[in-house]
């Protein structure tokens, strides 16, 4: 019940916030129209625009998400709102669960815009299936960047520490996930690098999704491992928040 009330309170902090609202819906949609120009000035052989728009358009929301919820998280604390909550008994898996709920509210909306979007730029002739699997993917990545971004604001007190990690989580998780380069292809450190971050099992689900041959069994099993990522995440956010208090 208490997660739920802080989650309304993200919520309508989140729309009383004219330029949050800009940077968190429209700026991803831009970056697509962006891509979009990229993909259209290579030459036709590498032209194959939807093994890599997709996984691209996927990270995007994962960039977003993980700034979203890293800045607003530092915020709450620098103004001391995370004490005056805590005041009131809540423990903290419910006060991660509150932001998380939040959060995902605005995520969602992010990601439904990012893949029509993505859908239209591109021209992909998708079937149901497909478009619901692209979007349940990048949902869960959503939820994943969530849960890192607050596992970063857990770890930092300013904004100027966490600027560090911004480029520490984000460059790996583009480059070492197959995104790019073929994932066989990476040596065994980047390979096992990869592995630590969504973006690895997102990008394995959506070659799954998106083959000629589509390979369900294959899919959800990347789904789940996504799953099961964001719960531990979660149970990781509690603990450290717990210990930090402990500590403080």
């Amino acid at each position: 019940m208490k997660a739920l009330i802080i989650s309304r309170r993200i919520i309508k902090q989140t729309i009383n916030d004219k330029q949050l609202i800009f940077l968190s819906f429209f700026i991803p949609v831009g970056y697509i129209f962006l891509v979009s120009i990229f993909f259209d000035a290579l030459p036709s052989t590498l032209q194959n625009q939807e093994v890599y728009a997709v996984p691209v358009s996927v990270f995007l929301v994962q960039f977003v998400t993980f700034i979203l919820s890293v800045l607003v998280w530092v915020g709450e604390k620098r103004n001391n709102t995370l004490d005056r909550i805590y005041l009131t008994g809540i423990n903290n898996l419910s006060m991660t669960l509150g932001y998380l709920i939040g959060y995902l509210a605005i995520a969602t909306i992010q990601v439904v815009l990012i893949v029509i979007t993505m859908i239209n730029v591109f021209s992909f002739d998708y079937s149901i299936e497909k478009i619901i699997a692209v979007t349940y993917i990048s949902w869960l990545m959503a939820i994943a960047s969530v849960l890192i971004g607050l596992l970063v604001s857990n770890l930092t007190s300013r904004e100027d520490q966490v600027i560090p990690f911004v480029p520490l989580i984000l460059i790996p998780s583009f480059l070492f996930s197959g995104m790019v380069v073929t994932y066989d292809k990476l040596p065994i450190g980047a390979q096992l690098i990869g592995k630590l971050f969504p973006a690895y099992y997102a990008n394995n689900a959506l070659e799954y999704i998106l083959s000629v041959n589509i390979d369900y069994s294959s899919f959800y099993s990347e789904a789940y491992i996504l799953i099961f990522y964001c719960i531990a995440l979660l149970l990781v956010n509690a603990l450290v928040g717990y210990i930090k208090r402990v500590l403080s």
